[in-house]
């Protein structure tokens, strides 16, 4: 009864037994993989948001990323079909399944030329880091796109090893350069890790969250000041990187 009664607290609110997800539909398909505002890297190389472009001094904590498998439709106003692969799930061949496809279901590419329904897509969700905490996503299916979160997930991981899980970067957004085949070069995106912070936590961690007089200040101030309120930094405790003596399980004596 008393697990029951502490369950009944907690979902009182409705928020941490929320879901959306459809009986039967055990992948969970029919939800959005987006979440917030979507981030684009242009092919002018800007980082824009609804037709905005990003400040340079915009930071984002990432808090997931996703691997996932797209199947277009040739009739680009349908979603396409998307499979989000799990732990330690390879990507499938994705030449092999285009081969495989029917010319009839290719679809149109950004050069106009037809090529097979099957993609690649890495998703990263994202939240700002001041009070307003909103969320963003940065899909990418392009060879820079790859490039930079392989590159961001390696030091994810590395960096993990020595602080543990509950660290995640705070990332900007930038560009660098990138040799290709087709052009002498050309730039792509990159995602600089500006530091590491801890969400949540023991007590002797700062939240990630508000805390209660940043809460007051924007539920009672006018319109104006509430939403300078959102706009400052979220109180997130910093974490260092792991020293090369820790890396490496010795002291450089020189």
């Amino acid at each position: 009864m008393n697990e029951v009664a502490k369950k009944l607290v907690v979902d009182l609110d409705g928020f941490s037994g929320f879901t959306d997800e459809i009986e039967g539909d055990e992948d969970g398909q029919s939800s959005s993989l987006f979440q917030g505002k979507r981030i684009k890297f242009t092919n002018d190389y800007k980082w824009m948001v609804n037709g905005v472009r990003l400040p340079d001094t915009f930071e984002a904590v990432v808090t997931e990323v996703l691997r996932c498998v797209l199947k277009w439709h040739p009739d680009k106003t349908q979603a396409p079909e998307v499979k989000v692969l799990g732990p330690g799930e390879k990507f499938p061949d994705i030449d092999a399944l285009n081969e495989k496809t029917s010319r009839e279901e290719w679809v149109e590419g950004p050069d106009g030329k037809m090529r097979g329904p099957w993609q690649i897509q890495y998703l990263l969700r994202l939240i700002e880091t001041t009070a307003a905490m909103e969320r963003f996503s940065y899909p990418t299916s392009t060879i820079g796109g790859g490039i930079a979160v392989r590159e961001l997930v390696e030091r994810i991981n590395w960096v993990r090893r020595f602080k543990g899980v509950n660290v995640y970067p705070v990332i900007g957004f930038a560009d660098s350069f990138m040799k290709s085949r087709k052009f002498s070069g050309r730039q792509r995106p990159h995602l600089p890790v500006k530091r590491w912070v801890t969400l949540g936590g023991s007590d002797s961690e700062q939240p990630a969250l508000p805390d209660h007089n940043t809460a007051k200040i924007i539920e009672e101030a006018p319109a104006s000041k509430a939403k300078e309120a959102a706009r400052e930094p979220v109180a997130m405790k910093t974490v260092s990187e792991p020293s090369v003596e820790k890396t490496v399980d010795d002291e450089i004596i020189f």
